[in-house]
C-alpha cells in the first residue's frame, strides 16, 4: 500500500501534529469547529499531508502551530509559542491528533478529505476506548467510517452521468477494468493514481482532472494549471 511519505516519518508527525491539537485547543482555546476550519484551510498542514520533509520532520509541534497561526493570522510576524509542559501532553486533544497523523500517513489521503469524512469532533469522541487499543485497531474504525461516508466516488458518479459501464470506460480509456474498480470502490486512492491515468479518465468522461479527485487541489500537485 502506498503511504504518504517515509515510514521512518511517523513517530515524529504524530508528536508534531498532536503539539498542535494539544496546543491549538488546551493552551489558545480554539473550539473544536474553529480549530478544524483551520486545519482544513492550512497550507502547511496540506504540504504535511504530501510529505514535504521540511513539514513532517523539519518543524517540532509548536513550531508547525507558529507557522500555521502565522498564516491565519495573516500580519506577517513570525509567532514564537510556549512549550508545554510534558505533562500536559497526554490529553484526549493530542491523542487525537497523534492517532491522526498514523492514519493520514497511511491511507495518504489529505487532511481535508478525512476532517470532511470524519469531522474532528467524532475523532476526539473516539478517544475512549482507542486510547487504549493498538493504533491499528483505530485505523481500521476510521477506513469504515471514511468508507461508510464516501461510499460513492467521484469517478463512478462522472462515469454513470456519461451513462458508460465500468467495462466501457475501461476500453475506452485503456486505463484497467481492475484499476478502475479499486478507484470506485475507494480500496485505491485515486488521489496518488499516475497522471496519465487521470488523463485519460477524465478525457473519456470529458472531465476536468478535479472532478475526478478526492480533494480538487491535489490537482496543482499533478499539473500546476489543472488542465491537461
Amino acid at each position: 500500500m502506498l503511504h504518504a511519505y517515509p515510514e521512518f516519518y511517523v513517530k515524529h508527525a504524530q508528536s508534531a501534529i498532536g503539539n498542535v491539537f494539544h496546543q491549538a485547543m488546551n493552551l489558545y482555546n480554539y473550539s473544536i469547529e474553529a480549530f478544524e476550519q483551520m486545519l482544513i484551510k492550512s497550507p502547511e498542514i496540506r504540504e504535511f499531508g504530501i510529505g514535504n520533509p521540511h513539514y513532517v520532520a523539519g518543524l517540532s509541534g509548536t513550531e508547525l502551530f507558529a507557522r500555521i497561526l502565522e498564516t491565519h493570522r495573516n500580519n506577517g510576524e513570525f509567532i514564537v509559542l510556549p512549550v508545554p509542559p510534558n505533562t500536559l501532553l497526554k490529553t484526549e486533544e493530542y491523542w487525537a491528533g497523534w492517532a491522526l497523523a498514523y492514519y493520514q500517513w497511511y491511507c495518504a489521503r489529505p487532511f481535508k478529505t478525512i476532517l470532511n469524512a470524519v469531522p474532528l469532533k467524532d475523532i476526539i469522541l473516539m478517544y475512549h476506548p482507542f486510547h487504549e487499543m493498538s493504533i491499528t485497531r483505530f485505523v481500521e474504525e476510521m477506513e469504515r467510517r471514511f468508507q461508510e461516508r464516501n461510499s460513492v466516488s467521484k469517478l463512478k458518479t462522472m462515469r454513470e452521468i456519461c451513462g458508460l459501464s465500468q467495462s466501457e470506460l475501461a476500453n475506452r480509456s485503456g486505463v484497467k477494468l481492475r484499476t478502475i474498480q479499486s478507484y470506485e470502490q475507494n480500496h485505491s486512492n485515486i488521489n496518488k493514481a499516475q497522471v496519465n491515468t487521470i488523463a485519460r479518465l477524465a478525457y473519456v468522461l470529458d472531465c476536468s482532472i478535479e472532478d475526478l479527485l478526492d480533494d480538487p487541489l491535489w490537482a496543482r500537485e499533478l499539473i500546476p494549471d489543472g488542465k491537461l
